[in-house]
């Protein structure tokens, strides 16, 4: 980056679609002091990337600025802010070569959560295997359903786990155990007849 485009900064933006906020990934170009690298409020001209998709170039505001997108199937994932010194003109080269640069950045951002998501699930089917090989082994109960309750909170992001057991006799759910917010509580068994629980 420093050597293709000389004397500008440029900050990577990752788009958090869900909270509306642009979190700073990376800060490109000579060193530069920055403060913590804190969530950003999108203004106008960010939003009408994230909108359209599609490159802006401020080259009449002082300092001149690019705002390149990172798209994945026309979604923006990532954005790029590129500022040049005060009276620099934007070389047009520039722009086709960030174009490139943010496309390739985009392809690697959105392989990285990829992979991540695959670890998650390769995790979650090992955890499955596991329990299930756990109510196969010959324990008492209880030491079983630990076992199983230690890998799920584990494995599965998820802010409740818990166990029900039927028992067709008494038409009732017993829960054995129930974790929410990493803490255990009781419930009381459940008549599946009773149309209030």
């Amino acid at each position: 980056f420093a050597e293709t485009v000389p004397n500008a900064n440029g900050k990577l933006f990752l788009w958090r679609e869900e909270s509306g906020e642009l979190v700073v990934h990376s800060v490109l170009g000579p060193t530069v002091k920055t403060g913590p690298l804190l969530p950003v409020q999108v203004d106008d001209v960010m939003m009408q990337v994230i909108d359209t998709g599609e490159t802006i170039v401020l080259s009449d505001q002082s300092p001149p600025q690019l705002i390149v997108p990172a798209t994945i199937k026309d979604k923006v994932v990532a954005l790029m802010q590129v500022t040049y010194p005060y009276g620099v003109q934007i070389p047009p080269g520039d722009i086709t070569f960030l174009e490139l640069l943010v496309g390739y950045l985009g392809i690697a951002l959105n392989n990285t959560r990829l992979l991540g998501q695959a670890w998650q699930r390769a995790n979650q089917l090992e955890t499955i295997y596991r329990v299930t090989d756990s109510t196969l082994a010959l324990q008492p109960l209880e030491t079983t359903l630990n076992a199983i309750q230690e890998r799920l909170m584990s494995a599965f992001n998820a802010t409740t786990c818990f166990v029900a057991l039927y028992d067709s006799d008494t038409q009732t759910i017993t829960f054995p155990w129930i974790i929410r917010h990493h803490e255990r509580i009781s419930q009381e068994p459940i008549s599946i007849m009773d149309k209030n629980s």
